[in-house]
């Protein structure tokens, strides 16, 4: 199927070095089914991606906030 991505734990690692090259702090959470095979590989498994759960709520919260406002000029124009 062309144009169809997956997301799988290789590709997000992928994508969490892409970040990490580029000095770009990423907000992705890394899922409860990925942590026990890492762990598993011991040191080989590498490091788990940094996760800042404040700048995480922050960057939801202005998200929310925006999609409130839209919501609001949506129900302003009618």
């Amino acid at each position: 199927m062309a144009g169809f991505t997956v997301f799988c734990a290789s590709t997000l690692t992928k994508l969490h070095r892409g970040l990490q090259s580029r000095s770009i702090w990423a907000m992705i959470p890394e899922k409860k089914d990925q942590i026990v095979p890492r762990k598993k590989r011991g040191s080989d498994g590498g490091r788990p991606p940094t996760f800042q759960a404040g700048a995480y709520w922050n960057r939801n919260f202005v998200e929310r906030s925006f999609a409130n406002r839209k919501q609001w000029r949506r129900l302003a124009t009618r």
